[in-house]
């Protein structure tokens, strides 16, 4: 259980797109803390056309706990098939316990190759349904996308089920690209099993992070 808690993180997103000079300035804000000028400079872009700023502006309103703006733009960039709103709106949806509609926004950007939103899937179906078939299901697609969260959330989707064999594989392959959580499990299943040698190898490579 211990594994498991460790993937019970918000999920983060990177976007890559040339954005507007608004768009810039609102980014510069919101980084300083200025959230005033960030919202102004987010919906001045946001009128002025540009196409990425409904969902950075429903995922401004997000962070900042305004629900009710959050799902207006985010429905907004989900309608123009903006992949990172329509995952974004998910994941609002999971923030107020609206499972189903978490699923369903999920599975859109899913369908369009969006993978944080087809880890998020696996995610969910675990951890609110302790739906093992889908969880699997999504968590291959993920790995399938390109996820490495997803290639060590399978290992641990399969610690869970009692199938360790499996679950050291998955991790193996995680860790060997970098996934710091598949270290960490993989140093706990070696000192469990009496394995020094295995466990000395990940957390020097651990240590190297």
């Amino acid at each position: 259980m211990k594994k498991f808690i460790l993937f019970l993180l918000l999920l983060s997103v990177t976007t890559l797109f040339a954005a507007s000079p608004e768009l810039e300035k609102a980014y510069s804000y919101e980084d300083q803390g200025d959230m005033k000028n960030a919202e102004k400079y987010y919906k001045l872009a946001y009128d002025k056309g540009d196409p990425n700023a409904a969902g950075d502006l429903g995922t401004f309103y997000l962070n900042n706990k305004n629900m009710a703006l959050a799902e207006k733009y985010l429905k907004i960039a989900s309608d123009k098939g903006d992949d990172f709103g329509t995952y974004e709106l998910g994941k609002l949806y999971r923030a107020q316990n609206k499972y189903d509609l978490a699923i369903k926004y999920y599975k859109i950007a899913s369908d369009r190759g969006y993978t944080e939103a087809t880890y998020g899937l696996s995610v969910l179906y675990y951890v609110q349904y302790k739906d093992f078939p889908n969880a699997e299901k999504y968590a291959k697609l993920s790995i399938e996308q390109g996820s490495l969260s997803g290639i060590s959330f399978l290992g641990t989707l399969y610690d869970e089920q009692g199938n360790t064999k499996l679950a050291e594989k998955y991790w193996i392959q995680a860790a060997d690209k970098g996934e710091q959580t598949s270290m960490i499990n993989l140093i706990t299943l070696y000192e469990e099993t009496n394995k020094p040698k295995l466990k000395e190898k990940y957390e020097k490579m651990l240590n190297k992070k």
